[in-house]
Order: structure tokens, then C-alpha cells, then sequence
């Protein structure tokens, strides 16, 4: 960005949906005051989450793992809705189920003895994108779009909790589950004059397919239940808000719908941050990983503040 003089902009459509901008709005709006603390936590389906472990995310030298390729978007939410940077990240996290030590390495499942008895068998030539995109292109690249899930070389964590400490003091508990019977999330936020309970069902036997709903708890009040209904398009109907806020440079952004590199910058360094933490089993300061830049001047940046204009060579 210094060198062009252009302004990076991050695609991060969970922002962008109606659901949770209403989200910000509630919690915007004061209704339950400062925030002290939010417990969010993610479920990826044995769908969705098992397909991590076959492709090329399943090492972390490639994707970073989970908190890395997948939470960045939740980390970013969180830095979004309440508009305050991560501080201090410790986590743990581990392989519960999939990678080596469950189940005999199949290789992959095309060639797997076991193919017809396996819950997890993936069949690569079944859809026409996969068939063309993968199959008939391993010749070519030798990559294998169904690999085993149970592999030697897997080292991604499937389960993992995270404890985030933010700029103005509000601490978060977050977990991402990559082994659940269901998909979506559960986000709650506790302030000083109340709570606020959201949650998302992507894949669930019962799901409601017609609204989602948040809850409002004032404190010494009645709770207050609203409906919003739920968008068909892609990402909970992220997507085409996204697209116009990019290309439609008249579009207004009250929300501050628009992410710059240092809104990706710090939603990804919660996720690095987590790594470390879980590596080295201790408590990560996000400033000890900004080797380069200046602290003091990372600490007064707003969120919509690019990179190159927040920080200079140390």
C-alpha cells in the first residue's frame, strides 16, 4: 500500500450479511452498554470440517491450520461488532478425531479398501466440478482432492479454545469444532446492562428455515426476541452487499462494512497468535509478533486506518 499509494480492501463477507450487521447495530446502539465479555463458539459439520482434513489445508506449513484459514473471518466479526483490537490470545488445541492414531491411512479414497463402509468416503468423480477440476487434473499436479483423513501427515488441530484479551478490556472465549453432528454458531455478548444472544444454524435437523433470531436481555427487564429473516443468498446473504461495497464507490458505509489490510492484519494475528499459544503453551502479547513496527503506534490506529499510513519501519 505505501508503494502503490492504493488502499487494500479485505473480502470479508461475514460482515456484510443482515444478520449479523443487526448484530452490530444492537450492540452499537448501547443496549446492554459496555461489553465485558463474549463466549463464541463455532461448529463445522462432519461435512464441511472433515473436508479441511483431505485437502491441502491439512498441514499447517500450507493454511496455518483452523484459526488461521477458518477463524480469521470469526476474528475479525468479533473485532468488528465491538470495535476494539486483540491484545493478549492463549489457547490449546489438538486433533480429537481426525489425522493419525484412529484409523488405518486409507491413501485416499478412490483406491480405499474401505470405501464402502466408511462414513467419511468422498467420492471425487461424483460432481462434475470435482471430476473436471481434480480428478482429471491429477496427471497433471499429482494433488489428490481426497486424500485420507486419517493421514500420518495431517497436523491441524480439529478442536481448539481460545481466551482473547482486548484493547479496552473485554475478554473473549471462543472454540471451533471441527467434528459436530450440525453447522453455524453461537455468539453472546455480556455487558453492563444486559445480554445479547445470537446464534446460526447452517446445517441443523432442526433448522428453522424462515427466520433467525436474536435475544436482548436488559438487566431488571424483560427479554426482547427479534426476528430477521433469513437471506437465501451465499454467506447469509453477505455476498451482494459485499460485492456492490466494493465496485460501487458511492455506496454508503455507516457500519463500516469495509475492511482495510489492518482490519485483516488483526483478525489474522489473533489466529497466528493462537498457534504460538498452543505451541509454546503460554499466554501470546499480539505486539511481540509486529517485530518491524512501532507498538506505540499500533495501539492509537483506528480500525479503518491502513497499514501503510498506521505504521513505519521501527
Amino acid at each position: 500500500e505505501k508503494r502503490s499509494q492504493r488502499q487494500v480492501i479485505v473480502t470479508f463477507n461475514y460482515r456484510h450479511a443482515p444478520y449479523v450487521t443487526r448484530v452490530k447495530e444492537l450492540l452499537d446502539s448501547g443496549a446492554i452498554g459496555e461489553i465485558m465479555s463474549i463466549d463464541f463458539h463455532w461448529y463445522l459439520d462432519t461435512d464441511h470440517g472433515a473436508d479441511y482434513f483431505r485437502r491441502w489445508h491439512r498441514q499447517k506449513k500450507n493454511s496455518g491450520g483452523l484459526l488461521v484459514h477458518k477463524a480469521t473471518h470469526h476474528f475479525d466479526l468479533v473485532n468488528w461488532w465491538i470495535r476494539q483490537e486483540p491484545r493478549e490470545v492463549f489457547a490449546i488445541g489438538d486433533r480429537k478425531f481426525y489425522g493419525p492414531g484412529r484409523e488405518k491411512d486409507g491413501g485416499r479414497c478412490l483406491t480405499c479398501d474401505r470405501r464402502e463402509t466408511c462414513k467419511f468416503y468422498f467420492d471425487i468423480r461424483k460432481e462434475e466440478l470435482n471430476k473436471k477440476l481434480y480428478y482429471e487434473a491429477e496427471l497433471a499436479d499429482g494433488y489428490y482432492r481426497d486424500s485420507c483423513i486419517f493421514a500420518d501427515e495431517i497436523d491441524i488441530e480439529d478442536t481448539m479454545s481460545v481466551l482473547v484479551k482486548y484493547s479496552r478490556g473485554t475478554f473473549m472465549s471462543y472454540t471451533l469444532n471441527a467434528v459436530t453432528p450440525y453447522e453455524g454458531y453461537r455468539v453472546t455478548f455480556n455487558g453492563r446492562k444486559g445480554r445479547v444472544e445470537a446464534a446460526v444454524m447452517e446445517t441443523h435437523p432442526l433448522k428453522d428455515n424462515r427466520v433467525h433470531q436474536l435475544k436482548l436481555f436488559p438487566l431488571f427487564n424483560e427479554p426482547t426476541v427479534i426476528e430477521i429473516p433469513q437471506e437465501r443468498n451465499s454467506h447469509g446473504g453477505g455476498d451482494q452487499h459485499l460485492l456492490e461495497m466494493i465496485f460501487k464507490s458511492d455506496m454508503p458505509d455507516p457500519h463500516n462494512h469495509r475492511a482495510s489490510s489492518w482490519d485483516g492484519a488483526l483478525s489474522i494475528l489473533t489466529g497466528v497468535a493462537a498457534n504460538r499459544s498452543i505451541a509454546e503453551n503460554r499466554p501470546i502479547t499480539i505486539d511481540t509478533l509486529l517485530s518491524g513496527f512501532r507498538p506505540d503506534k499500533l495501539r492509537s490506529v483506528p480500525c479503518r486506518t491502513s497499514v501503510a499510513e498506521a505504521v513505519k519501519p521501527g
